[in-house]
């Protein structure tokens, strides 16, 4: 008998149309039979990888767009990290995508978050399927099977001894059990940190004091030992003492359709960086950057070759994860005698 894990996750989310605050949970997976259960019966139902290919051919090359960071050839490169090895061959992954019915909904709202007596609200977008308990503190939004974020406004759980990890890999594992897809991802613990802090200021903005109110749970996929990251791939925690506050709960259902060409190196894709080139906001979201001067010290902490997943399927990017190396660092300059320091994470193609 499997022992059941009652854990409060709260976020709050406003509702405006509706005049509530409401929690929310967001999941993605593939389609099942109405009348079947949930966690015997999931599968996909789509083209092979071999038949999307032929459908929809993967985008391998791509054309240059300017980065948000600009120029910054004029900047002093400092490499706090070490260049990787290049690997001149990677998978070629196709990502599946399939949206929930109600009753998939309302049997993960009470299996997995213990939300009893549901009812169905509608959103006026997107399509997904938004569930609430009768007194409108917790809710569950269904996007598609795979893809969760539970909320609830109830935040007064019961506190635990045990670990945040505990709890997370607890909750984590009921997921597991439901979640029977046919996935190539590996999903492991990455790290535990603060994600969210309140601070006390003098009247003149001055920091008083600052106190950590969130830490994050987090964990990450792989594919062949490359990371997936981006919003078709989070998966955290946010936790108030022993209790979740909020939860971005995603599993990127990928296959291996075959092998792509690794045809930019990690010092190549460095240099276009430094040149002023980036990767199209149709990919990955595009930070608003103020002007930066001209001249400085661009930081370099860490680059790593990565696909990036969204969970959305408007384009063939978002069908095919895109192989791209993540560059992470900072940039430090003086902007009016004062000194600053701006951290940033971008990223460069790899195949083009």
């Amino acid at each position: 008998m499997k022992t059941k894990i009652q854990v409060s996750i709260i976020l709050i989310v406003i509702v405006s149309s509706l005049g509530f605050l409401a929690l929310h949970v967001i999941l993605t997976n593939d389609q099942v039979e109405d009348n079947q259960h949930v966690s015997n019966s999931l599968y996909i139902n789509s083209p092979s990888p071999k038949q999307l290919i032929e459908l929809y051919p993967p985008q391998t090359i791509w054309p240059r767009t300017q980065s948000a960071y600009g120029n910054l050839t004029q900047y002093s490169v400092v490499l706090n990290c070490t260049i990787p090895i290049y690997i001149s061959t990677a998978p070629l992954l196709v990502q599946y995508n399939t949206s929930a019915t109600e009753i998939q909904a309302k049997e993960i709202a009470d299996k997995i978050f213990g939300m009893k007596n549901v009812t169905v609200l509608e959103l006026m977008y997107r399509g997904e399927i938004t569930l609430a308990t009768e007194n409108k503190r917790e809710a569950l939004e269904v996007h598609n099977l795979n893809i969760l974020s539970y909320i609830n406004t109830d935040c007064g759980g019961e506190k635990t001894n045990s670990s945040i990890r505990e709890i997370a890999d607890a909750l984590t594992k009921l997921l597991d059990d439901y979640w029977l897809f046919d996935t190539d991802v590996v999903r492991n613990f990455t790290d535990i940190r603060p994600s969210a802090w309140s601070t006390e200021t003098s009247l003149n903005g001055t920091i008083i004091s600052s106190k950590t109110t969130l830490y994050r749970v987090s964990y990450s996929y792989y594919v062949n030992k490359i990371p997936i990251v981006g919003a078709g791939a989070a998966f955290n925690y946010d936790f108030h003492g022993s209790t979740i506050n909020s939860a971005i709960l995603r599993l990127p259902i990928v296959k291996v359709a075959g092998i792509q060409n690794v045809t930019i190196t990690p010092d190549q894709a460095l240099q276009n960086f430094i040149s002023g080139w980036g990767v199209s906001g149709g990919i990955v979201p595009v930070p608003m950057i103020d002007s930066l001067p001209k001249t400085g010290t661009c930081v370099i902490n860490s680059i790593k070759l990565v696909y990036y997943s969204d969970w959305g399927f408007k384009s063939q990017y978002r069908r095919y994860p895109v192989l791209l190396y993540e560059i992470s660092g900072k940039l430090e300059y003086l902007e009016n005698g004062k000194e600053l320091s701006e951290p940033f994470t971008t990223y460069e193609y790899a195949t083009g």
